[in-house]
């Protein structure tokens, strides 16, 4: 094989790691390395290039990322031949009809952004609730035979409400299966089974900080279903965030106890939010209330306004999607999460092994307010009133 020749031009606008993974993908597709299985070691491959071991460990790393290359530990970086012949990877998503879910995920996993996921066909399919048997399931009969007929890649499941039993069916897959988000039965804390999720818990202290900054010292979190163990986490992380700031702060959910076996909860939700709304008034109006990711928050306006209590004058309404009936609108910033998050399934679907547990990706979320009618004066300095 003959040696790879370097050009570095220093008057591009390019980043020099940029040309040289640019080189190093013409040479592995044309060039020098076109019948090679791995690359040259990366302390050669710097010299030739007349860069620092950093710079080249940047490049092959992007290369790894991309996935050009194959990062095998203590082994060496192997040329991937099914991405450069043009074939790209497949990633089949499973997600739940739902439009509060489909935001959620199209928010934090951000599947559209090609520069991450540049070189993947990435293909969804739709699932919804249906009762099999003696129970309510998912996956109608024969979805895992199908999936694993069609041998994606990777598969990604976003079904916040899949249960147990199915859970175990996926990981089984001959594949690397990966689940998303926040599921209903708990943690299940298998070696067979990988899942990424947010720090929850960051949605209520980044409210309570908020509040707080903005002079509101009594304060409501609604939401979280009440048999989610993620609701454990917004609420311990709200109440410990208010202590040490020294606000009141209290978690309300709607009690879907009080919904007949059997029913709808869809035809039962305006008499929740009644409940809600009295359970709220009890404890006495607060200064401000958040709603995550309620779609109900504007009939909760309407109840208050009955019961005598005008949003932006005796309260406000957080929120971080809901616009019309909002005094302070929070704009949650999900880039970096996203990002982290795909890492974790390139990975797995360029290595085609997906064994790292549970994944809580924290700090990666940050909040901004970015509307805030009534109380403008507040954000720029000013204490309420």
């Amino acid at each position: 094989m003959q040696k790879i020749e370097f050009k570095i031009d220093e008057d591009s606008p390019v980043s020099v790691y940029c040309q040289l993974k640019d080189q190093l993908i013409s040479e592995m597709r044309s060039g020098v390395l076109r019948d090679s299985l791995k690359l040259p070691p990366v302390r050669e491959l710097s010299a030739l290039a007349h860069v620092s071991l950093g710079t080249m460990h940047r490049v092959i790393s992007k290369l790894v990322e991309e996935g050009f290359c194959i990062q095998k530990p203590r082994i060496g970086v192997y040329i991937n031949r099914k991405t450069l012949s043009g074939t790209r990877r497949k990633i089949l998503i499973l997600k739940h009809i739902h439009p509060i879910t489909d935001h959620y995920f199209d928010q934090c996993f951000q599947f559209a952004r090609e520069d991450l996921y540049r070189d993947f066909l990435i293909q969804t399919r739709s699932c919804f609730y249906e009762q099999y048997g003696n129970g309510l399931r998912i996956l109608p009969p024969g979805e895992l035979d199908e999936i694993r007929r069609e041998q994606p890649d990777c598969l990604l499941v976003a079904l916040p409400h899949i249960s147990r039993k199915e859970v175990l069916e996926l990981a089984e897959l001959p594949f690397p299966v990966i689940f998303l988000g926040d599921f209903h039965f708990g943690e299940l804390r298998d070696p067979r089974i990988s899942q990424i999720r947010e720090d929850t818990g960051q949605r209520a202290e980044n409210f309570v900080r908020i509040a707080f900054a903005m002079g509101f010292r009594d304060l409501v979190f609604v939401g979280g279903n009440e048999v989610a163990y993620y609701t454990t986490f917004l609420r311990n992380a709200g109440e410990q965030t208010a202590r040490e700031l020294g606000c009141r702060f209290r978690f309300l959910h709607f009690d879907r106890s009080r919904v007949p076996a059997g029913e709808s909860l869809s035809k039962f939700y305006d008499i929740l939010l009644q409940n809600l709304a009295s359970d709220i008034l009890a404890g006495g109006m607060p200064d401000a209330i958040f709603f995550d990711g309620s779609e109900r928050a504007e009939k909760a306006v309407a109840l208050f306004e009955h019961a005598g209590y005008h949003l932006g004058k005796d309260y406000s309404i957080f929120s971080g999607a809901l616009e019309s009936c909002t005094t302070v609108l929070i704009r949650r910033n999900t880039d970096a999460f996203a990002g982290t998050a795909a890492e974790f399934i390139r990975n797995a679907t360029v290595s085609g092994k997906a064994s790292f547990g549970l994944q809580t990706i924290r700090n990666a979320i940050t909040s901004k307010v970015i509307s805030c009618k009534e109380f403008k004066p507040i954000l720029s300095g000013g204490k309420k009133g």
